[in-house]
């Protein structure tokens, strides 16, 4: 498939994209975890069928996409209005939403606020965002606040340089251990880096992201909305097995859509075999993107 790398300008900079595809067909909105970024699909688009134009978004923060005003904490709901931006500049009448992790509860989320623009949701071991419990929220809340205090004196020139075979040790040895590969970890790399030496790197992402500030509410209050805004387009998540806290939380998502075109497949992998073994998510994923739209 044609690869492009494109950039969307916002009022913050700009969202950087790898598209793959023809955008003349059915686009697929591709949303990367947490501190990931579009190279997390580079292994899986290709084994997709290539009817679809899938739109692979670097988050605010990730990538090559700029980082959001360091003068506020980040918070989770911040990664909608990116969304709504990207969907406003394809200008589709309809995306697919496909999302790992972070992107598949931002992706959710998107869905139930502008159900008009979606039309099937895809998520990667992932599910609906978990709330912070009230009595938690505070601590929260300034945990976030004073990190982003901290940020406010942080110079670029501050940031620790790396060899590239640091940078590599470094990114596996962030995620869960035994997760992600060295050729994994080199296509994550390649929109995370910046050169400042002879084998001297440096992370570009945004070092606000493991203190974004999640809403608080409690699983009541989240069946309510579900009752209120319901996903109504044929969705589906796909769990690992070894991702112990996804599998945990799975019986409880299970009673809260309650939908009957919404899908749970399990594989026998872990939390970036989408990245390292896409192989186990091709049939299930082909099945669901030509599958017929479900009549609303």
């Amino acid at each position: 498939m044609e690869i492009q790398e494109l950039e969307i300008v916002v009022p913050w900079g700009h969202i950087a994209i790898k598209a793959w595809g023809n955008p003349k067909d059915e686009a697929v909105i591709c949303l990367p975890g947490l501190g990931d970024n579009s190279g997390s699909f580079d292994t899986l688009i290709p084994l997709l069928p290539r009817s679809f134009y899938y739109i692979c978004v670097d988050l605010p923060g990730h990538g090559l996409s700029s980082n959001f005003p360091y003068n506020h904490p980040l918070e989770f709901t911040s990664y909608l209005f990116p969304i709504l931006l990207v969907i406003e500049h394809f200008k589709n009448e309809k995306y697919i939403l496909m999302g790992h992790s972070f992107g598949g509860r931002i992706g959710i989320l998107f869905a139930q606020m502008y159900p008009e623009l979606i039309s099937k949701i895809i998520a990667l071991d992932s599910s609906y965002t978990l709330p912070i419990l009230p009595e938690e929220y505070i601590y929260s809340l300034k945990q976030g606040f004073e990190k982003i205090k901290k940020m406010l004196s942080f110079k670029s020139e501050d940031s620790p340089s790396y060899s590239y075979s640091e940078v590599i040790d470094k990114l596996i040895n962030s995620r869960i251990i035994g997760t992600l590969t060295p050729e994994a970890a080199e296509q994550l790399a390649k929109r995370m880096i910046k050169k400042i030496g002879h084998d001297k790197y440096q992370f570009t992402g945004d070092k606000r992201l493991w203190s974004i500030i999640y809403p608080s509410f409690t699983e009541q209050y989240i069946e309510e909305i579900f009752e209120k805004f319901p996903i109504k387009c044929p969705a589906m998540s796909i769990y690992a097995s070894n991702t112990v806290e996804y599998l945990e939380s799975l019986p409880r998502f299970r009673n809260l859509f309650r939908l009957p075109n919404f899908d749970f497949f399990q594989i026998d992998g872990h939390h970036h075999s989408h990245h390292t073994n896409p192989e186990l998510y091709t049939p299930i994923l082909t099945n669901f993107l030509l599958k017929q739209k479900a009549k609303l």
